[in-house]
């Protein structure tokens, strides 16, 4: 266990519910349960929450890493020397989660993950990944497809590409909503899919 100390402009963000905390660490392969609980000290009040978390073997299957949905980024720090790798950054921003999936009309929609092991095109010496993103309300499409292709691998932890785009919001109406997420290999002609589901509020 840990306390955090809020500044005053922190405790005016967790009463909006926009408090973001992080505490990184290493796990290997397998299933785990994580249980947070928070407990205000001074009016003794808690909060608990169990997430469950499965961290597949390193395989050599084509695959993506779950979405990180996200409506807010800020510039990342620059890493001295030998600094671990943020794997929630990209293209010089750090993105950072919304656990909640909760979202206003006026917000961009923030989708970050990773794909591993993409064939690379014999000619170009790339891969070419093209990833297709539809946002969905009751089984049908809320926004039109929207298509992206990756082609730049990072070589850090372990080569990957990286998807970190936004969506805007503006124009649909509150409620439940997936992104439904497909990612083809192009050279290897391998398919991989997700569902992240949100909601837009008032």
């Amino acid at each position: 266990s840990f306390d955090v100390l809020l500044t005053e402009e922190q405790y005016q963000s967790v009463l909006n519910n926009n408090v973001f905390y992080r505490q990184d660490m290493e796990l290997a392969p397998g299933a785990y349960s994580v249980d947070i609980v928070v407990r205000d000290r001074l009016s003794g009040k808690t909060a608990a929450r169990r997430e469950k978390l499965v961290l597949p073997e390193t395989g050599a299957e084509f695959s993506m890493t779950d979405a990180v949905l996200s409506r807010h980024v800020e510039p990342s720090r620059s890493a001295p020397a030998g600094a671990a790798f943020d794997v929630l950054s990209h293209g010089g921003a750090l993105i950072s989660p919304l656990p909640s999936r909760e979202f206003r009309a006026a917000d961009n929609l923030i989708i970050f993950f990773d794909l591993y092991n993409a064939g690379v095109d014999a000619a170009t010496g790339k891969p070419l990944a093209k990833v297709t993103v539809t946002l969905t309300r009751d089984g049908k499409a809320a926004l039109r497809p929207i298509d992206y292709e990756l082609t730049e691998t990072l070589p850090e932890p372990v080569p990957h590409l990286t998807f970190a785009k936004y969506i805007s919001l503006n124009g649909l109406a509150p409620g439940k909503y997936t992104a439904v997420i497909e990612a083809k290999d192009s050279v290897a002609r391998k398919l991989a899919k997700q569902q992240a589901s949100f909601v837009i509020t008032k």
